[in-house]
């Protein structure tokens, strides 16, 4: 994939077809949007392109309102590796700015064109661009055109049980630790990647080491609890479970991540992994001893094999 950033752009020779957005997840929404895109591409003997922006639109508009600002359910990193994979080899990036909210619909066009030149620009059903107060996006979508490039907008909504998928739907299922249902938006496992630091080494003394997780400040973290999960070391798949909490046993009120992988005894301190979320096991909790914290530890592990057995064939439990 390349990426760039779109100021560095001149004017490219060929007239791409491209779609701007945030992307946060690339959910099963988003990839029915990318297919399109690809689809359209090659309907026009011309290449694909993601215009996207490298900081989340909310982080400057929430700072300004003083709210708390949404949390990511990737990383930059993490969501360019997810467009890639879903076909996308294009990417030019906008840092989002004060500036940049309150351009008109049209300033912002005549800024894309200006850089890219596209063929068409193609629209989630939901998307919008420009400052929200100017009526002028209504009327270029009603023209279907904007100078010399088509302006086309999709249905590509993509609905399961009657929820409509997007990223806030996606958001408030972590919250809530239905991890399950972020997994069939997301069409993919949600994924925890950072470095892996030193911690406490509560859980070799309990007889379960554990790989203590540093991530990204602003990804959204699940609902704390165990969880069954898989964990991505040097490509190799292992499996394991996940406590996400307070070590309340051992009046430990700090946040940890903190996964035990199974039959592993590698070092891999200051290695980075991913940790793919499978399905949530139980809340956290407080136990009245040592003895019975060890023995729920040894009942989540033995819980999350038969969940591995049994989404062997069918992933995301449908």
């Amino acid at each position: 994939m390349k990426i760039t950033p779109i100021e560095e752009i001149k004017k490219l020779n060929i007239q791409p077809v491209i779609s701007v957005g945030m992307f946060d997840g690339v959910h099963s929404g988003h990839q029915k949007l990318l297919s399109i895109l690809l689809e359209k591409a090659k309907a026009y003997n011309t290449l694909a392109a993601v215009v996207t922006f490298s900081n989340h639109p909310r982080f400057v508009l929430d700072y300004n309102l003083n709210c708390k600002p949404v949390l990511l359910l990737q990383t930059y990193e993490e969501r360019m590796k997810s467009l890639s994979h879903f076909g996308i080899k294009n990417v030019y990036t906008i840092d989002f700015s004060e500036r940049i909210s309150k351009l008109s619909p049209a300033i912002f066009l005549d800024f894309i064109i200006e850089k890219l030149n596209p063929y068409l620009l193609l629209m989630g059903y939901d998307n919008s661009f420009g400052n929200k107060k100017d009526s002028d996006l209504a009327n270029i979508l009603h023209n279907g055109k904007y100078q010399s490039m088509a302006i086309k907008k999709t249905d590509a909504c993509v609905f399961y049980n009657g929820l409509e998928v997007s990223s806030t739907q996606i958001r408030n299922a972590l919250k809530e630790g239905n991890i399950k249902l972020a997994n069939i938006m997301l069409n993919y496992f949600y994924t925890l990647s950072g470095k892996v630091i030193k911690g406490y080494k509560k859980g070799r003394g309990l007889g379960f080491p554990t790989a203590n997780l540093k991530v990204d400040a602003l990804k959204l973290i699940p609902k704390c609890g165990v969880y069954a999960v898989h964990v991505v070391i040097n490509k190799r798949i292992l499996e394991g479970v996940m406590f996400i909490g307070e070590r309340k046993t051992f009046d430990l009120n700090d946040l940890t991540i903190e996964v035990h992988i199974f039959n592993f005894n590698t070092d891999i301190y200051n290695k980075n992994i991913e940790v793919q979320l499978v399905d949530f096991i139980r809340e956290q909790q407080r136990f009245a001893s040592v003895e019975d914290l060890i023995q729920q530890i040894k009942n989540d592990c033995e819980y999350a094999k038969q969940i591995f057995k049994l989404n062997s064939d069918n992933p995301f439990n449908l």
